[in-house]
């Protein structure tokens, strides 16, 4: 839970990252907010040991926190990181402690926010640190106006030695910004001067003396004494250094020889220093002289004690002999007279344990498990426990006892679990009934008649069991709480029902039926069906039937039913009427008769057979029938096969014109006596009609017809000669033509003439009319002109339109562009390109101007609408036709479906002609 927190800490403004082991930095950070309004991260990592100093290792920002940064025990250092952009930024750094060899990774997040250091006010005063030239008092911090600051040259004083902090002022109406300048820390303090730190340290000591370096702006009075304290030969030993008057400064060193209290030791160990001027104490352990560090085997107490004795203490006490002991390699000096000699005692035992104070290796800390898995609710026998499994660490004992489950957790030899962990567990096992409320009740049904009663009982679940019984004409129900559960008290839990077996009085419904007439096997018994209560029965004894009715065990009938009938079969033969004749008709040709013989019946069976041309038909009594004097009744028929003499109907046809494979050929159809057949041989088609076997023609008929094909090439049909002009007729532009087809071989598959104008971008079909007789001629209105109801005066003008006041204007609309055409073709299929251009531009004819000049060929008038249709006037066969607007779509399906007609009916006469 604690983790939690922290991390949810770390997305505020101010980030701050979780411990992560027992060393650790704690990693927090704020957003500041300069005057210019941009952002900084004013960074704080504090170290978590209050004994160990600590070494940056790794920076995700070695611009900001270099690497081998140090952070002294118990203390923080803050790092400030400038213009920090909008969103989230992450600190991680990476520290070791040397003297315990413990490393730690954290991180801390802090997030700016869009907007968050907007606004920064205008200001009319600033304070700054001015510089005053002096070193004993180098700043004095003032506060001027901002008109003041540039007047006296504060931006720039002393090759801008003054301090001061961003700010903005505004000026005729415009806000300026000036950045800072200088040390910004120096602006929190009253006279622009960091406090005495009074923490300040000095270096550890050495075997021979202690260097302090003393600040330069201690206060005096205070450096003037310093205490070491050491362990010589065993017995505790304070040096104090006194200076009577004065105070030190500078680089001072103490040398404990030079003090008068020293003894000279053959082994001694510095662990304590206290520099007056400073809160800060060294405390540890130097250890000196011509010494050996000793885990000794203590057998009183079965362990180690460490001990650090003088080179001949050692030897005399024998430490090199015992064999528990353990000691590193050393050199001493020995002396033989007054010469020394070197020598060197072989380490012995585990030198790891060496560096313990005990001389144990301290237990590796393994982390806390979590708590064993256990739960429990009302009933036995359904607690769920997890009885956790030892490790290599851990050591888990479990306890079961009466009505509790007892944990026990134990680090195993040279392991350690978190001060605090908890160790112990005690679970209580509730083995108490759970109360279970009984839901739904059994229900019973009965009525007279046996073994019909109906018993619902709820199902059984894993609380309840339900169960039945039956004695004699009594059925218990009853409910059990199942191992574990238990009813509320007063609960119902047994129910009784009495069954009722007594017969039950039905009445009898319904009767048997029995009909028969002369015939064996034609009677007919109906018995009703047997149900619930009642049996229904049938048997048949020297031919009598007799059907009984019986009630069924638990039920029976009122006094006086009757329940039993019999019938008399009659089996002799029925007389029948013969009903019905063979009926044969037959012609000449072969099997061509046709012979009828009645259907088969229940009484008569027919049959028919043919010997010699001669058929006989019998009609048979079948048994239990006969007819009036005996059993069979016959008829005979006489087959004629001669051929039928018949009329050849029909004849083939033939045409062709010039062109390949374009004749065609119509044959008649084969029928039921005459086959038809044709061939090709040599350019001639020959067909045949021969009559079908039974059939015969009359001498003289013609079977045979010879065709001689023609594949000459065809003239293509054109239509040259044909002309259309442009002219203006009483101020209306007219375009009159006349068409000729020339086909001589019916080539063309287009009756319809049409002409197209195009001026390469636009396009206007004009339908003119059907050909008669291959031509036609007559006028039609240019597009986009118009005449009145008189089919004369001209009311409007390609590129010309009307405006509400009667006045008229330029268009590029109502077909403009037709008086400037590219190409115009008349179409019939074939196609001819022909000369048209607009009528030349008299002014009435080119723009509105008056109505007048010209004259109007004799034709019938037709009103045009004023939209741009024209009028027609048709001379080719008296016919006069009118067009409005273009129906070229229409005429191009028409057309295409004129040509695949043709195309069909010529692939089918082929395909006729060539089946052979």
């Amino acid at each position: 839970m604690l983790t939690t927190l922290a991390l949810a800490g770390g997305l505020a403004v101010v980030g701050a990252a979780a411990p992560a082991s027992a060393h650790h930095n704690t990693i927090t950070g704020k957003v500041v907010c300069a005057a210019d309004g941009s952002a900084s991260i004013e960074w704080t990592v504090k170290n978590s040991e209050s004994n160990r100093d600590e070494t940056i290792t790794a920076s995700s920002d070695t611009a900001l926190v270099p690497v081998g940064t140090e952070i002294k025990k118990a203390k923080s250092a803050t790092f400030v990181q400038d213009d920090v952009a909008v969103g989230t930024v992450k600190l991680t750094l990476s520290g070791s402690w040397p003297s315990s060899g413990a490393t730690s990774t954290d991180s801390g997040s802090v997030t700016v926010t869009a907007g968050q250091c907007d606004g920064a006010p205008n200001v009319k005063k600033v304070t700054i640190c001015h510089a005053t030239g002096s070193a004993t008092n180098p700043y004095v911090r003032i506060t001027v106006s901002v008109n003041a600051f540039f007047t006296a040259g504060h931006d720039d004083h002393q090759g801008k030695g003054d301090i001061y902090p961003a700010f903005t002022y505004e000026k005729q109406g415009k806000t300026i910004t000036v950045p800072k300048q200088g040390d910004q820390s120096l602006l929190a303090y009253e006279d622009c001067a960091k406090p005495f730190d009074w923490n300040w340290e000095y270096a550890a000591p050495t075997c021979k003396a202690l260097t302090v370096v003393y600040p330069t702006d201690i206060p005096s009075g205070q450096a003037n004494d310093v205490n070491v304290r050491i362990i010589a030969d065993g017995k505790e030993l304070t040096l104090n250094f006194h200076k009577e008057r004065g105070t030190w400064s500078g680089e001072q060193r103490f040398v404990f020889a030079d003090h008068r209290a020293w003894t000279d030791p053959d082994v001694w160990s510095v662990v304590w220093v206290q520099v007056a001027g400073t809160n800060y104490h060294w405390e540890g352990k130097v250890d000196c002289g011509d010494a050996v560090t000793v885990c000794h085997w203590d057998a009183s107490t079965g362990g180690y004690e460490r001990e650090t004795l003088a080179v001949k203490k050692f030897f005399s006490g024998r430490h090199d002999a015992h064999e528990k002991d353990i000691f590193p390699t050393f050199t001493w000096t020995d002396w033989w007279i007054f010469f020394p000699i070197q020598k060197t005692q072989p380490e012995q035992g585990d030198q790891s344990l060496l560096q313990y104070p005990d001389c144990v290796k301290p237990p590796t800390e393994v982390p806390a498990p979590p708590a064993p898995a256990f739960s429990d609710t009302c009933g036995p026998d359904n607690e769920v426990f997890t009885e956790p499994v030892d490790t290599d660490s851990l050591d888990w004992t479990t306890t079961y006892g009466a009505g509790f489950i007892e944990v026990t957790l134990t680090a195993k030899p040279g392991f350690a679990l978190p001060v605090g962990a908890q160790t112990e567990w005690t679970y209580p096992v509730d083995d108490e009934p759970c109360v279970v409320v009984l839901e739904g009740v059994p229900s019973f049904a009965d009525q007279c008649g046996p073994q019909n009663e109906s018993l619902t009982v709820p199902s059984s679940t894993d609380k309840v069991l339900w169960a039945s019984s039956r004695e004699g004409a009594v059925v218990t129900v009853t409910a059990t709480a199942k191992a574990g559960f238990a009813f509320p008290a007063g609960t119902k839990t047994s129910w009784e029902f009495t069954v009722d077996d007594a017969p039950c009085v039905v009445g009898l419904e319904g009767a048997p039926s029995f009909t028969d007439a002369c015939g064996p096997d034609n009677d007919e018994l109906s018995v009703p069906e047997s149900t619930d209560s009642v049996a229904w029965a049938s048997t048949e004894e020297g031919g009598v039937i007799t059907v009984t009715a019986t009630a069924k065990p638990g039920f029976v009938f009122p006094a006086g039913t009757k329940t039993s009938w019999e019938f008399t079969v009659d089996d002799e033969p029925c007389i029948i009427e013969l009903v019905g004749a063979p009926s044969f008709t037959d012609a000449c040709g072969p099997d061509n008769d046709e012979l009828t013989v009645p259907e088969s019946t229940e009484t008569i069976e027919w049959s028919s057979t043919e010997e010699n041309g001669v058929i006989t038909v019998t009609a048979t009594a079948k048994p239990g029938s006969t007819f009036e004097g005996g059993l069979q009744a016959s008829w005979t028929f006489t087959v004629d096969d001669e051929p039928c003499v018949v009329e050849l109907v029909g004849a083939p046809t033939f045409a062709d014109v010039c062109g390949p494979d374009n004749e065609t050929l119509v044959v008649p159809e084969s029928t039921e006596t005459a086959e038809w057949t044709e061939s090709e041989a040599d350019g001639v088609i020959t067909v045949t009609a021969a009559a079908k076997p039974g059939y015969a023609f009359a001498e003289g008929t013609t079977t045979e017809w010879a065709y001689a094909v023609d594949d000459a090439d065809c003239i293509e049909p054109t239509l040259t000669g044909s002309t259309a002009v442009g002219q203006c007729v009483a101020d209306a532009p007219w375009i009159f033509y006349d068409v000729e087809l020339i086909d001589p071989d019916q080539q063309s598959t287009g009756n319809v003439v049409s002409l197209v104008l195009s001026d390469g971008t636009d396009t206007e079909t004009i339908e003119l009319g059907e050909l008669v007789d291959g031509k036609l001629s007559g006028q039609h209105l240019w597009p986009g002109a118009s005449v009145g109801d008189d089919g004369v005066t001209a009311t409007g003008w390609p590129g010309w339109e009307q405006l509400a006041d009667g006045t008229w204007q330029e268009t590029d609309g109502n077909f403009a562009w037709t008086r400037d055409i590219d190409t115009a073709v008349l179409k019939v299929n074939p196609e001819l390109a022909i000369d048209l251009a607009y009528p030349d531009a008299t002014p009435e004819c080119a723009e509105p101007g008056g109505v007048g000049g010209g004259e109007v060929p004799p034709a019938p008038p037709v009103s045009g609408d004023g939209d741009g249709d024209g009028s027609v006037t048709a001379e080719a066969g008296g016919t006069g036709l009118a067009s409005t607007g273009f129906a070229g779509t229409t005429i191009a399906i028409v057309a295409g479906i004129i040509v695949l007609a043709g195309a069909a009916f010529l692939a089918i006469a082929r395909i006729r002609r060539k089946r052979a």
